[in-house]
């Protein structure tokens, strides 16, 4: 317990932010937000008190993982780590969804906003099939998370949400309209970036691959991205229950992948970061 202090004080910051978030968020998409469009309408108070929490949070993040930088190691040894390995295979079900989801937004068009025609079809079919495969990663490490299994040697596999997750960013890209504009695309973007460097650290921190400096980019981008991900996601499911789904940014889903992923980062940091420089692993191969 004593070693996991750094993360539990992470965790506390992490859950007051989302609890601090989440309500000015609700009343932004009831005053401040315009219905359909996701334009700012009154930038009032609320704004600056929910993107203040969000920024200090994160700079919080981004201060605790250097000082905690080459203490701590991800724990790649053959041990079960059932919550990882639940939250895991959520997560693959969440990206299938996903997928799906992204396909049938692909077809929605407005007079103000479509995606750009200069986009080739293959940017589309490429997104999808990373989804698949990335789908693919999550149902096989968590077989190996619950088994005590050895995972690191899907490096290739494990690069999949990498890509995935940079090519929805790519397509929110092509969005026409002001992305600083428009309250759920800036958000959508920064969770998307946010979940890239995510997984591009767990790659290399699973496989031992360059994994030197990549834990505190798996704790700063970890849980920034679940702050991120819970931001976006729950104030729009509670739109959708309560019939107000025509308030969230016409391009704009409450994607469970949201969900799913901030659940699978957090239980990493939590979890598998454990006190040492390297792992055992690596220390062999470098033997």
């Amino acid at each position: 317990m004593k070693a996991k202090l750094p993360f539990f004080i992470d965790a506390i910051v992490l859950a007051s932010a989302v609890i601090i978030c989440l309500p000015l968020r609700m009343l932004q998409y009831g005053d401040g937000i315009e219905v359909y469009t996701g334009f700012y309408t009154n930038f009032g108070i609320n704004f600056i008190i929910f993107y203040a929490v969000l920024a200090a949070a994160i700079i919080y993040f981004i201060v605790s993982s250097l000082l905690k930088r080459n203490k701590f190691h991800l724990d790649t040894s053959a041990a079960k780590f059932p919550g990882c390995g639940v939250f895991s295979a959520l997560t693959s079900l969440a990206v299938l969804y996903s997928a799906f989801q992204s396909y049938s937004l692909k077809e929605r068009e407005t007079a103000a906003y479509v995606v750009s025609s200069k986009v080739p079809e293959i940017v589309f079919l490429l997104q999808e099939f990373f989804a698949i495969l990335s789908a693919v990663f999550f149902l096989i490490l968590a077989i190996s998370l619950l088994t005590g299994k050895d995972s690191s040697r899907f490096r290739i596999l494990a690069l999949c949400p990498v890509v995935w997750n940079i090519l929805r960013l790519v397509l929110h890209f092509t969005v026409t309209v002001s992305y600083t504009r428009v309250s759920d695309l800036m958000l959508d973007m920064l969770a998307l970036a946010f979940y890239s460097v995510f997984f591009m650290a767990f790659a290399q921190s699973n496989s031992g691959i360059n994994s030197e400096g990549a834990v505190w980019r798996l704790t700063v981008f970890g849980l920034g991205g679940a702050l991120l991900g819970l931001i976006c996601f729950i104030p729009r499911a509670v739109l959708l229950v309560m019939g107000r789904g025509t308030q969230i940014f016409v391009l704009s889903t409450a994607d469970v992948s949201d969900l799913a992923i901030a659940l699978f980062c957090v239980s990493t940091v939590l979890t598998r970061l454990v006190p040492g420089k390297t792992d055992e692993r690596v220390e062999e191969k470098t033997e």
